[in-house]
């Protein structure tokens, strides 16, 4: 034997998904029999288990007559084993291919070691199949009883070049075998793909084992042109082709004029070619005796054909379909697939299938990410951005090779144009997101193309309503009807699990695309007209629903993306004033500090173009975040003043409880939140009566009442509309641990504060990440832990100065005297140290050194 050449076993059992789910206690007893011959049969042969695979083996053999030896007594001893019924006997096929791999980590890898396990896969149960490199090396000295039967060339599932194929024949073994599951035939040939298959393994086993299910006769790979719904389908095919005895078969029917043609492509596919006046269903029909998968690929252009699939189905009773489309067949059995981005959030796996993509196509670009180093982040918002569409990113990776990936994500930000163009033996189509998308909607009409297009206003997506009033103005029919033929094309998804009412979304890419056709049908200023319309008409409802807590929180939330590109746009368009409103309305948004710069730059701008009594409300609200009372308390009395002279009580009622928190007389202060909350309290104004509460109790702790300060935050506890909306029960317990602190009360304040941090750190709300942490650092210092007090305040310092706000009031005095007390404990040289490396922490890390506490 030539030196480093090994011979490589694959072994696996047939049908065990099926065993598996119908018999699983018995099958797990069987499968011990199965292991103890399999290691068995290996060990004594002079082989090695590289690895388990679960319902089968990967050995390796320095000599091939001991993998042929191993492999026959496998299939003897399985043969005669004492099996348990229903399962037993059990059929195992085996693979065995010499030639040399790369060994590592105590596994080998390379293309003989694949060529290996597409041999296996090939094989029926009970049989041994072996390749020519193997044959060679073996043939002489088998034994009078053995022979290895030729079975012709076949081509392996997606290998190229084709492999002679022989059968071990011996005693003991089963002698009569179908053809090996090979592509074979004259039948189209799959697809075969240059690069890794990444991402949805894990989808791929979902779909096989529906395909594994005798009722399923047609399962539909849906979702937008890029996402790879044919990638998917022929990993699948491949992966199942052993289980069907007929084979598999491959048909691409882009190259289709008309449903007429379907027929013709299936047969072609299938290795039959019509001639004369055959009927050609007929002989697509004829070629079908055995269980066989069909895959169809690009339905949607030929989506009137649909009743030729249905007929199939009927006439074939050993037929399996697995579809590619952008829009659903709608016909009786068939399963839909639905196809979604790949994930950029990592959930189980280490890494996130988007970003594992990128990073694996880029290596195929010549360039290694190390998602470790200063790349990781730029790569995520890159995968973000995209939404995880893997045409995009494989576009995108293939710009590797001309930025670094910190300025592909800049200029990702800035263009579409920097996708640029894909592999040059892609299909046409498939070479730019601009034609992928051109090719999607091809059969749309006018008014569908122009609600695509009026979508895009929409980054968050648009709820019905919304598309009724916005998007939908002046187009024939039913807005319900458009949208579900843009859904039945892919080019918008449903989103039914975010917070408020149902939402039709756009991948970002397409809605990029919108966006780009919007502007060149010269709509944009109109569409957005009417997107400030609507929320002009529906301020004033939706800030009562807000106020009132509930479900309206949550689902302006949601909608939050929307209304910052509303209100962005009245400022160029002259319409600041009426925003302003809205903005007043929903002011419980604005309390979010994450915010505050975006909604005090808008604030600012829109001053300079307009006056009004909700701007300077909103001018007074942002300035009290920043800690500039004095400015603040100017803005919130000249809004008292002109809502008091428009005989607006409710604006009145806001400015009194933010004005009340303000004046220098506590007293005075108390009267205007006692006047604030009678209003709040009969208008069932649930956030102003919590707002207006924590006021109250500042005050009574300002002149020593602490006790009936503390009292009144445990009493916002007991509201249960307030308690109905998690970020306002997580401020309660941050206002109760507050005061616990100014009263010594320690430890109760550290467990409130603990509340806290979990909704937080949840919802990675910075603002309340930091002010938990100020709490915290309290904590450490009067526990006798300054070094960690000092770490944590250092990373909240750097969280105020990232936002452009300030710690609430309250607690700055508790700060300053635990910092003090950190100081003169530690040093000064050695606080500033800890204070500088508390700055550089992460949003995460600082979470993590607080959870520690």
């Amino acid at each position: 034997m030539a030196e480093n050449t090994l011979t490589f076993m694959f072994s696996d059992i047939q049908d065990s998904s099926r065993l598996w789910d119908e018999h699983e206690d018995c099958m797990r007893r069987a499968l011990v029999v199965h292991n103890e011959i399999l290691t068995g049969a290996v060990g004594n042969h002079r082989g090695t288990i590289v690895k388990d695979l679960g319902d089968g083996f990967m050995a390796v053999f320095d000599n091939a007559h001991d993998a042929i030896g191993a492999a026959l007594v496998t299939q003897q001893r399985l043969a005669t084993a004492d099996w348990e019924e229903p399962v037993g006997p059990l059929r195992v096929r085996l693979g065995l291919h010499s030639g040399t791999a790369e060994a590592r980590d105590g596994d080998y890898f390379g293309p003989e070691v694949n060529r290996t396990a597409r041999l296996e896969a090939s094989a029926h149960g009970g049989q041994v199949l072996v390749s020519e490199a193997t044959r060679a090396l073996a043939q002489q000295g088998l034994g009078e009883e053995v022979e290895l039967r030729d079975l012709g060339y076949h081509t392996l599932r997606g290998l190229a070049r084709p492999e002679r194929v022989y059968q071990l024949v011996a005693p003991g073994l089963p002698d009569e075998f179908p053809p090996p599951r090979t592509v074979g035939g004259g039948r189209v040939s799959f697809p075969i793909f240059a690069t890794s298959f990444v991402g949805r393994t894990g989808e791929m086993s979902r779909i096989s084992d529906r395909l594994s299910d005798p009722d399923t006769r047609v399962i539909t790979l849906l979702g937008p042109g890029g996402i790879g719904k044919t990638r998917l389908a022929v990993e699948t095919a491949n992966q199942m082709a052993p289980g069907f005895a007929g084979g598999t078969a491959f048909a691409d029917l882009v190259r289709v004029a008309d449903p007429d043609g379907i027929p013709l492509v299936i047969a072609q596919a299938l290795g039959a070619h019509p001639e004369g006046s055959a009927d050609v269903m007929d002989i697509v029909v004829s070629e079908i005796s055995d269980p066989t998968l069909l895959v169809l690929d690009n339905f949607e252009h030929v989506i009137a054909g649909s009743p030729v699939v249905a007929d199939l189905i009927a006439r074939c009773p050993e037929l399996t379909m697995l579809v590619t489309s952008r829009t659903p067949l709608r016909i009786r059995g068939e399963t839909i697939h639905q196809m979604e981005p790949l994930s950029v959030v990592s959930g189980d796996a280490a890494v996130p299938p988007a970003v594992d993509l990128f990073v694996d196509r880029a290596a195929a670009n010549g360039v290694q990410i190390d998602l470790d180093g200063p790349d990781r982040d730029a790569v995520y918002s890159i995968c973000r951005r995209l939404d995880g569409l893997p045409l995009a990113i494989e576009l995108v990776a293939a710009r590797v090779r001309l930025l670094n990936v910190v300025e592909l994500d800049r200029r990702l930000g800035e263009s579409l144009s920097v996708l640029g163009s894909g592999a040059a033996d892609l299909p046409e189509r498939q070479q730019t997101i601009q034609s992928t998308i051109d090719w999607s909607i091809d059969t749309l009409t006018p008014d569908q193309r122009t609600l695509f297009n009026r979508l895009s206003v929409f980054p968050a997506g648009a709820t019905l309503a919304q598309v009724e009033h916005v998007a939908a103005v002046g187009l024939e029919g039913d807005a319900l009807d458009l949208l579900s033929a843009l859904v039945d094309h892919s080019l918008v998804t449903v989103a039914i699990d975010l917070p408020g009412d149902t939402r039709f979304r756009q991948l970002t890419v397409l809605r990029d695309y919108a966006a780009e056709h919007l502007q060149e049908a010269d709509e944009v200023d109109l569409t957005m007209s009417r997107l400030v319309d609507h929320y002009s008409d529906t301020g004033a409802a939706l800030g009562e629903a807000l106020d009132g807590g509930g479900s309206a929180f949550d689902g302006l939330e949601t909608d939050y993306p929307n209304l910052s590109i509303a209100l962005e746009w009245s400022l160029s368009a002259g319409r600041a004033q009426e925003m302003a409103r809205v903005a007043f309305a929903i002011w419980p948004v604005w309390f979010n500090g994450d915010r505050f710069r975006e909604a005090a730059g808008w604030v600012e701008r829109a001053r300079q173009a307009a006056s009004s009594a909700e701007l300077d409300w909103l001018s007074g609200f942002l300035g009290f975040q920043t800690g500039d009372f004095e400015s603040a308390s100017v803005h919130l009395h000249r809004a008292l003043s002109a809502f008091e002279a428009a005989g607006d009580t409710g604006g009145v009622a806001l400015s009194r409880v933010f004005a009340g928190g303000m004046v220098p007389d506590p007293a005075e202060g108390k009267t205007m939140l006692n006047e604030a909350l009678v209003y709040f309290e009969e208008h069932d104004r649930h956030i102003a009566r919590f707002v207006g509460m924590l006021f109250l109790s500042v005050r009574e702790a300002e002149v020593g009442g602490f006790e009936r300060a503390l009292a009144l935050r445990l009493e916002l506890l007991g509201d249960p509309t307030l308690m109905s909306i998690d970020i306002l029960t997580a401020w309660a317990h941050w206002n109760i641990a507050v005061t616990l602190l100014a009263l010594e009360r320690t430890a109760e304040a550290a467990d409130h504060g603990t509340l806290t941090l979990k909704t937080m750190s949840e919802m990675r709300y910075q603002e309340g990440i930091a002010s938990v942490g100020e709490v915290l650092a309290v904590v450490e210092t009067r526990r006798g832990r300054p070094e960690k007090s000092v770490l944590i305040h250092g990373g909240c310092a750097a969280v105020w100065d990232r936002l452009g706000i300030v710690p609430w009031f309250e607690i700055l005095p508790l700060i300053e005297e635990a910092m003090a007390a950190a100081r003169e404990q530690l040093g000064d040289a050695e606080y500033e140290r800890l204070l500088t490396e508390g700055r550089s922490l992460s949003i995460d890390g600082l979470v993590e050194l607080m959870e520690s506490v």
